[in-house]
C-alpha cells in the first residue's frame, strides 16, 4: 500500500511467482484540485468493464482505478483478514450533502 499525490489504483501482481497479491496506490486525499490521470486505454477498459488489464511488457494487472473522484482508504484488520474499501468522496464546491458513502472499490486479504 502506498500514497501520495496522485489517484487510486488497484494491481494484482505475483509475489515471489506466487500467489497473486494486491498492491495499493491510496494518493487522491485532496492535495490537488485535478488527479492524475491515466491513459485512453485503461479507461476503455473500465468503459467496456474489460478489467482486470495487464500493464504492458509487465507481470501486474491494473484490477480498479478512480482518477477522478479525491477520496480515502479505509483499512480494516481483523485476525483472519485485511478489508481495503476506497471511499470516493463529493467534490465540496458541488454542494456536497452530509451522506453514508459506499466504498466505490473493495478488496479483501485473508491473513
Amino acid at each position: 500500500m502506498t500514497g501520495h499525490v496522485h489517484n487510486y489504483q488497484r494491481f494484482s501482481a505475483p509475489l515471489y511467482n506466487k500467489k497473486s497479491v494486491p498492491f495499493i496506490v491510496a494518493g487522491a486525499g485532496g492535495y490537488n484540485k485535478r488527479l492524475h490521470v491515466l491513459g485512453k486505454v485503461f479507461h476503455e477498459a473500465q468503459q467496456k468493464r474489460k478489467l482486470p488489464i495487464q500493464i504492458h511488457g509487465q507481470p501486474e494487472y491494473l484490477e480498479n482505478f478512480n482518477d477522478s473522484d479525491h477520496g480515502y482508504l479505509r483499512v480494516t484488520v481483523t485476525r483472519k483478514k485485511i478489508t481495503l474499501d476506497y471511499v470516493a468522496v463529493p467534490d465540496p464546491s458541488e454542494n456536497a450533502k452530509d451522506a453514508f458513502l459506499k466504498p466505490y472499490d473493495t478488496i479483501e486479504v485473508a491473513v
